[in-house]
């Protein structure tokens, strides 16, 4: 029996992996990234699976920074709310540079594109960089911000009004001497497709990188996890039109991902080949394991009638003469 459990796992372990070879995997996946509040992220990623993409609630930080490079990694939403958050952001800025600069995707949400809050994250990747807090304000059943249309970008804004309010606390906008500094960047480049009624400050900035990538800010949707205040992020996920904004920032994003197009596709190719040479190991393994089986049993057969032979002839020379000799 003990002889028997490392080939079970054996054969396990190549079911996984031929598994997980499969062209399934492949597929293009959404990282989901909010910090300490789990149950937001996962709303989130379930929005986003309601696109038909695969999205996942990362919260490990460990596993973000792992599994951004996966090939199947087509887009990575990132947002944060505590100092640990921010300062875990900060540290992966060299990560999330690289898998931009290689032609992913991103979204970022709220302090994601604060210069204060995250560094240079905001404006290497996002163009915002914004060095200053707007307000939300009560609006009839909403405490959040007015969205004006500056722009319409087909696959974002297409079915979205051209004003509307979302729930959040504040918005991060850059300011100078002359007032409010609209969105750049040195990599591509970067226009506003909503602003703010009262500031004019953008609210939602889409930026295409030249040799492929996309980043999409939003600034604002600064949310909490207590549900008394008016800016919990219950409520912002009660509103049509977030919903339907999320999946067109994240589904507009993912199209420009040349780095999937060009890594996914090769790396698929390469595991097929090696899905298929591990196939042939496991069929050989399997044979092998059934030549052995069949014999050890050949083996244990003889060992057995061997052993019932000598004890045949044992008592044949010593048991069966001791009989006769008393019955005499």
């Amino acid at each position: 029996m003990l002889r028997t459990i490392p080939i079970a796992i054996f054969t396990c372990l190549l079911t996984v992996i031929l598994g997980s070879a499969s062209g399934a995997v492949y597929e293009p996946m959404v990282l989901v990234y909010v910090g300490d509040m789990p149950g937001y992220g996962e709303s989130l990623a379930g929005i986003i699976n309601q696109t038909g993409t695969r999205a996942l609630n990362v919260e490990s930080e460990a596993a973000l920074l792992s599994m951004i490079n996966l090939p199947q990694t087509r887009c990575v939403v990132i947002t944060g709310f505590t100092a640990e958050d921010f300062a875990f952001l900060r540290r992966s800025i060299p990560v999330l540079v690289e898998y931009f600069r290689e032609g992913g995707s991103l979204v970022g949400i709220g302090p994601a594109c604060s210069s204060v809050q995250v560094d240079i994250l905001s404006t290497d990747l996002f163009g915002i960089g914004g060095n200053v807090t707007g307000r939300g304000s009560n609006l009839g059943d909403v405490y959040g911000s007015i969205y004006v249309l500056e722009e319409a970008l087909e696959g974002i804004s297409d079915g979205i009004p051209p004003s509307f309010a979302l729930t959040q606390s504040q918005f991060y906008y850059s300011s100078g001497p002359a007032g409010i500094i609209d969105p750049a960047v040195e990599w591509g480049n970067a226009r506003v497709v909503y602003r703010e009624e009262s500031t004019g400050a953008p609210l939602l900035v889409a930026a295409e990188r030249e040799g492929g990538g996309r980043s999409v800010a939003l600034p604002g949707l600064v949310v909490t996890g207590v549900e008394r205040l008016p800016f919990y992020w219950g409520r912002l996920l009660e509103q049509a039109v977030f919903v339907d904004l999320l999946k067109g920032c994240t589904s507009w994003a993912m199209e420009g991902s040349s780095r999937y197009e060009g890594l996914g596709k090769s790396v698929g190719a390469d595991l097929e080949g090696e899905a298929r040479r591990m196939a042939e190991i496991l069929e050989g393994a399997r044979d092998n394991i059934e030549g052995k089986r069949r014999w050890r049993l050949l083996q244990l057969g003889l060992a057995w009638g061997v052993g019932i032979l000598v004890q045949l002839l044992l008592a044949m020379r010593f048991v069966v003469p001791r009989i006769r000799g008393t019955t005499r």
